[in-house]
């Protein structure tokens, strides 16, 4: 799990990378990941600033921790937290809009980075899986997880985080360079786990 901070967390000891920098960041964290063998595909988890899931999501640790372990060395989830205690204190100061335009420019700097207004169309929460090649954006796709149910979004993200690393932890070492095959694998892997649950592809 590889959080992106709205504000500057640095001093609390955390780790991740601040908004401000993450258009700059992502794609060479990304292309460490793959070098060092820390992530062989990528993905993000997408939520609405005002949703109940955003909220929910964001500040369950358990659940975060959960996804980490099931994510393991095979699979990095980029995901925005901003429950610092800068955050909060911009909250108690009627300062959301503020907050709000930080949390958008996320989504701004996500859609440079893919060259594409997809996010925009998006219903959240949804969970968007990619690959890198050489520093640069291979492919990617997005899943909405459009339960009504809050549990029931949290399942199945963490079925289609756990789908993903099944796919990909089979690939030997030799063909870790084969980008484009393995985000084959996984995204017929994630079409089948995704069939089973709603009787239907994408």
């Amino acid at each position: 799990m590889n959080p992106i901070y709205l504000l500057d967390n640095k001093e609390e000891g955390n780790i991740g990378i601040n908004a401000n920098e993450f258009s700059d960041r992502l794609l060479k964290i990304c292309e460490e990941h793959r070098k060092t063998n820390q992530a062989r595909i990528f993905a993000f988890t997408l939520t609405d600033f005002h949703t109940l899931e955003a909220n929910h999501c964001i500040l369950n640790n358990e659940y975060w921790n959960d996804l980490h372990t099931h994510s393991g060395h095979y699979l990095t989830v980029f995901h925005l937290d901003f429950k610092s205690n800068e955050v909060n204190k911009l909250f108690r100061k009627g300062q959301t809009e503020y907050v709000k335009e930080k949390f958008n420019s996320i989504y701004q700097g996500l859609s440079e980075v893919f060259q594409t207004d997809e996010f925009t169309k998006l219903r959240m929460p949804s969970i968007l899986f990619f690959q890198t090649e050489k520093g640069e954006i291979m492919d990617f796709f997005c899943l909405e997880l459009n339960s009504k149910r809050l549990q029931q979004n949290m399942d199945d993200l963490k079925d289609y985080v756990k789908s993903a690393v099944e796919a990909v932890k089979k690939v030997t070492n030799e063909n870790l360079g084969n980008s484009k095959e393995i985000f084959q694998l996984l995204k017929n892997n994630i079409e089948a786990t995704r069939s089973k649950k709603f009787g239907q592809g994408d």
